[in-house]
Protein backbone atom coordinates (compact mmCIF):
# COMPACT_ATOMS: atom_id res chain seq x y z
CA UNK A 1 0.00 0.00 0.00
CA UNK A 2 1.25 3.50 -0.75
CA UNK A 3 0.18 6.72 -1.54
CA UNK A 4 -3.02 5.88 1.39
CA UNK A 5 -4.33 7.49 4.38
CA UNK A 6 -6.82 5.77 6.77
CA UNK A 7 -10.78 6.98 6.92
CA UNK A 8 -12.45 5.46 10.20
CA UNK A 9 -16.13 4.29 10.04
CA UNK A 10 -17.22 4.41 13.37
CA UNK A 11 -16.42 0.97 14.93
CA UNK A 12 -17.27 -0.82 12.30
CA UNK A 13 -13.90 -0.65 9.84
CA UNK A 14 -12.00 1.86 7.49
CA UNK A 15 -11.27 3.19 3.89
CA UNK A 16 -7.93 3.07 2.75
CA UNK A 17 -6.31 3.39 -0.87
CA UNK A 18 -4.37 0.87 -2.95
CA UNK A 19 -2.26 -0.01 -6.17
CA UNK A 20 -2.78 -3.51 -7.34
CA UNK A 21 0.57 -4.80 -6.70
CA UNK A 22 3.04 -5.03 -9.27
CA UNK A 23 3.49 -7.69 -12.01
CA UNK A 24 7.15 -9.56 -11.30
CA UNK A 25 10.19 -7.47 -12.36
CA UNK A 26 8.47 -4.26 -12.54
CA UNK A 27 8.15 -3.10 -8.23
CA UNK A 28 9.88 0.26 -9.34
CA UNK A 29 9.35 1.18 -12.93
CA UNK A 30 5.14 -0.50 -12.82
CA UNK A 31 2.35 2.15 -13.94
CA UNK A 32 0.58 3.20 -10.77
CA UNK A 33 -2.45 4.76 -12.60
CA UNK A 34 -5.13 2.82 -11.29
CA UNK A 35 -5.95 3.58 -7.61
CA UNK A 36 -8.44 2.12 -5.98
CA UNK A 37 -10.49 3.12 -2.32
CA UNK A 38 -11.72 -0.14 -0.61
CA UNK A 39 -13.47 -0.82 2.72
CA UNK A 40 -11.69 -2.80 5.53
CA UNK A 41 -14.47 -4.63 7.75
CA UNK A 42 -12.57 -5.03 11.11
CA UNK A 43 -11.95 -8.65 11.74
CA UNK A 44 -12.04 -10.03 8.66
CA UNK A 45 -9.51 -11.01 5.71
CA UNK A 46 -8.02 -8.53 3.65
CA UNK A 47 -8.78 -10.21 0.39
CA UNK A 48 -12.57 -9.97 1.47
CA UNK A 49 -12.13 -6.23 1.14
CA UNK A 50 -14.42 -3.88 -0.72
CA UNK A 51 -13.62 -1.96 -3.72
CA UNK A 52 -15.67 1.28 -3.37
CA UNK A 53 -14.07 3.65 -6.14
CA UNK A 54 -11.44 3.53 -8.97
CA UNK A 55 -9.78 0.70 -11.13
CA UNK A 56 -10.51 0.05 -14.85
CA UNK A 57 -14.33 2.22 -14.69
CA UNK A 58 -12.38 5.49 -13.28
CA UNK A 59 -8.45 5.90 -13.52
CA UNK A 60 -7.24 7.92 -11.23
CA UNK A 61 -3.70 8.37 -10.04
CA UNK A 62 -4.40 9.76 -6.77
CA UNK A 63 -7.74 8.81 -4.47
CA UNK A 64 -8.14 10.07 -1.38
CA UNK A 65 -11.13 8.97 1.24
CA UNK A 66 -12.39 10.80 4.33
CA UNK A 67 -15.46 10.34 6.56
CA UNK A 68 -17.29 13.28 7.70
CA UNK A 69 -16.94 14.15 11.86
CA UNK A 70 -20.59 12.87 11.93
CA UNK A 71 -19.71 9.52 9.85
CA UNK A 72 -22.51 10.01 7.34
CA UNK A 73 -20.80 10.99 4.11
CA UNK A 74 -17.71 9.16 2.81
CA UNK A 75 -15.72 11.72 0.79
CA UNK A 76 -13.64 10.74 -1.85
CA UNK A 77 -10.72 13.29 -3.90
CA UNK A 78 -9.78 12.06 -7.30
CA UNK A 79 -7.22 13.31 -9.38
CA UNK A 80 -4.72 12.41 -11.93
CA UNK A 81 -1.83 14.81 -11.40
CA UNK A 82 -0.95 17.35 -7.78
CA UNK A 83 -3.94 19.90 -8.82
CA UNK A 84 -7.05 19.44 -9.41
CA UNK A 85 -9.57 17.23 -8.70
CA UNK A 86 -13.11 15.71 -8.75
CA UNK A 87 -14.59 15.32 -5.32
CA UNK A 88 -17.39 12.44 -4.49
CA UNK A 89 -19.79 11.84 -1.60
CA UNK A 90 -21.80 9.07 -0.54
CA UNK A 91 -24.12 9.00 1.74
CA UNK A 92 -23.23 6.09 3.97
CA UNK A 93 -26.66 5.67 6.00
CA UNK A 94 -28.33 5.14 2.52
CA UNK A 95 -27.69 2.16 0.00
CA UNK A 96 -26.61 4.95 -2.53
CA UNK A 97 -23.84 5.13 -5.33
CA UNK A 98 -21.41 8.03 -5.13
CA UNK A 99 -22.15 11.63 -6.10
CA UNK A 100 -20.49 13.04 -8.45
CA UNK A 101 -19.24 17.24 -7.09
CA UNK A 102 -16.77 18.42 -9.22
CA UNK A 103 -15.79 16.90 -11.79
CA UNK A 104 -13.64 19.43 -13.42
CA UNK A 105 -9.95 18.12 -12.42
CA UNK A 106 -9.24 22.09 -13.25
CA UNK A 107 -10.30 23.26 -9.54
CA UNK A 108 -9.37 21.80 -6.34
CA UNK A 109 -12.68 21.44 -4.44
CA UNK A 110 -12.51 20.68 -0.32
CA UNK A 111 -15.99 19.66 1.49
CA UNK A 112 -16.40 19.99 5.11
CA UNK A 113 -19.66 18.88 6.97
CA UNK A 114 -19.43 19.56 10.19
CA UNK A 115 -22.72 19.27 13.05
CA UNK A 116 -24.86 19.01 9.96
CA UNK A 117 -23.86 21.77 8.13
CA UNK A 118 -22.15 21.54 4.93
CA UNK A 119 -19.26 23.55 3.53
CA UNK A 120 -18.04 23.30 0.00
CA UNK A 121 -14.69 25.09 -0.90
CA UNK A 122 -14.27 25.82 -4.87
CA UNK A 123 -11.20 27.35 -5.70
CA UNK A 124 -10.74 28.43 -9.49
CA UNK A 125 -7.86 30.51 -10.69
CA UNK A 126 -7.27 31.71 -7.24
CA UNK A 127 -10.82 32.94 -6.26
CA UNK A 128 -12.57 31.33 -2.85
CA UNK A 129 -15.75 31.06 -3.16
CA UNK A 130 -18.14 29.01 -0.12
CA UNK A 131 -21.32 27.53 -0.42
CA UNK A 132 -23.55 26.19 2.98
Amino acid sequence: MKFSGIAWQNDEGFYYSSYDKPKEGTVLSGMTDKHKVYFHKLGTKQSEDKLIFGGEKTPRRYLGASVSEDQRYLIISAANATNGNELYIKDLKKEETLYRLQKDLTSMPTLWILKGITFLLLQIKMLLICVW
